[in-house]
Order: structure tokens, then sequence, then C-alpha cells
């Protein structure tokens, strides 16, 4: 997610996402940003409650449960400082959010960047551990114990929290409305040093390289393991299949984040850049990728994993006869009343 992006609706006075081709950047940037946060968050609750009650002993899915929390604070920062502060300028409603924008994107803006780099690295941890179980099948046990896993998502988190704390520091707030760049967020060698370098070191160019290397032996692992099938354990066989999921995942990351690296680059190495309407196309269509990285997993779930769908199928029809016996012993109270 680019900083520019933090400055829609007025947080630094550019008003960059309404001024500049209004109809574009508006309904992208803002309503359909929106929308696939709604629908992400949604996905993401339900996979959440599915990958707890169908999977509880596979470090595998304990990952990605943490994946799925990591996305939805990403999705619900966003949501607030790019779709509810700025829909009062369209719908006049939310006009208290959107005077104490500037507030309000102060506080959000780095707690967005430190779950959007914990979702990265997490992602790549999938691969590790994916890694690990397909190619070391003898040492996962030992390696991949559930203390173990824990304690790396744990490590991924704090981390993200301390890398992301000079957020902070780059913006003054101002007003309710308004906020401005520091000295910090000014200065040159912290602009190529930190937002340039170090961010598109960790966030980027790090973990696609990993991602990259381990995925590249998971599947060259996985086509020794299909010619193999015949001899493999239960297990080992369950541990390939399970594969599919974090591959897909993966697959999604590459597509979703790299134009955000080239962003990133742009405005870091060109602060004073122009905005011309391509450009300001091309970097809401970027945050816009991003935000689906963290709101599609829910669909790779469905269309890969089948007891994923299993269980899910059974969570929505058990609700389903909950609310029918909770609405029919509602009717029934009632009608006893009446009588």
């Amino acid at each position: 997610m680019n900083t520019t992006m933090w400055d829609t609706g007025g947080a630094t006075g550019n008003n960059t996402l309404i001024e500049e081709d209004e109809s574009f950047t508006s309904i992208t940037g803002i309503w359909v940003t929106g929308v696939c946060c709604i629908l992400g968050l949604a996905g993401n609750i339900l996979s959440f409650i599915v990958l707890f009650q169908a999977f509880k002993k596979s470090t595998m899915f304990l990952v990605l449960r943490s994946v799925i929390v990591s996305d939805i604070v990403f999705l619900l920062t966003v949501f607030i400082t790019m779709t509810l502060v700025n829909v009062f300028p369209y719908t006049g409603v939310l006009q208290t959010l959107h005077d104490s924008r500037g507030y309000v994107q102060f506080i959000l803006w780095p707690i967005l960047m430190m779950s959007q780099m914990t979702t990265v690295w997490l992602t790549v941890f999938v691969s590790v551990e994916r890694y690990i179980a397909i190619c070391f099948p003898l040492k996962v046990a030992s390696l991949c114990t559930m203390s173990k896993v824990r304690g790396v998502i744990i490590a991924i988190f704090c981390i993200s929290v301390l890398f992301n704390v000079p957020r902070y520091f780059e913006y003054e707030y101002l007003r309710s409305d308004l906020s401005a760049k520091t000295a910090l967020g000014h200065s040159t060698v912290y602009r190529y040093l930190y937002t340039c370098t170090l961010y598109s070191l960790f966030l980027f160019l790090l973990p696609l390289s990993l991602l990259i290397f381990l995925n590249a032996k998971l599947i060259l692992a996985l086509r020794r393991g299909r010619r193999m099938w015949r001899t493999l354990q239960v297990k080992q066989r369950k541990e390939q299949n399970l594969t599919n999921i974090p591959l897909a995942i993966v697959v999604v990351f590459f597509i979703c984040a790299t134009p955000a690296l080239a962003v990133n680059v742009i405005e870091a190495m060109h602060p004073d850049i122009g905005y011309s309407s391509e450009y300001v196309m091309f970097l809401v269509v970027a945050n816009l990728l991003v935000v689906l990285n963290s709101a599609t997993n829910f669909i790779i779930y469905c269309l890969l994993g089948r007891k994923f769908r299993t269980r899910l199928l059974q969570l929505c029809h058990l609700t389903w006869c909950k609310m029918t016996r909770y609405t029919q012993v509602a009717k029934d109270s009632k009608e006893a009343t009446s009588v």
C-alpha cells in the first residue's frame, strides 16, 4: 500500500484521488476498494471460523489463520482510511468521520502498514512450512511443532510492528482534518534509506525472492512426488495435497504485489513526481491489487480446499437451521402471548 493512498480526501491537502480524473479514482479508489474490503472481511471471517474448527492441529493452517487475522486488520484499516473517511462529499453521511480524517489516518496508517508487512512475511512462512513438510518429511515433526510455529508468528508480528513505528513520525497531526509531513518525512536520507531501500527490500524484494526460491523447490518436489505417488505414505500424500492452497496464495501475491513495488520505488526516488492522469490510474489500480491480495484468499480456499468447502457448507447449514429454529420459537412464543 502506497503512502499517496493515505493522502486521499485531503490528509495532506493534495486531494489527489479526488482532483485527478474524478470518475475513475473516486469509483475505484473509494467505492470499489470499499466493496472489496467488505467482501474480503466477510470471506476472511468465514475462513477463520472454518479453519479453526476443521484444522486445529495443523501447523500450516495455524499460519494461514494468522494470515487471515492480519488480512482482517489490513482490510478494516483500509476500509476506514480509504472509504469511510471519504464518503461524505458524495453521500452527505459520516461527516464527523470525514472532518476527523487527519486524526483517523494519522493513527491508522502505521497500523495498516504493520498488518501488510505481517501478511507478507506470514505468506513467506507458509511457504517455508510447506518446503520443510514436502522436502524434509522426516524433520517436519521436530522442526514444525505448534509451539515453534507460534513463536515464529509472534516474532513476525513484533518485527513488523517495530519496523513500522517510524511511520508515526513521518506525519504530524495539525488538526482534525489535516496532517502534514514532518522534517523526518521530508528528509532525503530517510526517504532513500527507509522508504525506498528498506521498505522495498523487506516488504517486496526479499520476500518475493524467497517465495520464488521456495515455491520453485516445492513445484519440483511435487512433480517428483506425483511420479512416486504409489510409494508415498498416506501422510506424505496429504501434505502434497495441502500444498496447492499456499501455492495459489503465493501466485496471487506475486500478481498483486509487483505494481505496488513499482509505485513505491518511483515515489521514493522522485517525491516531486507530477500526478498525471495515467499515473494516478496506475497508482489506484496498484493499491486496489494490494487490497485484493488480502480479500481473495476465501475464494482460493473454496476452489482448492475440498474439506474447506464441506465444512463451510456444514457451517452454513447449521447456522440456517439455528436461525430457522429461533424464528419458529419466537413466532410460537408471540402467538402464545397473543392468545
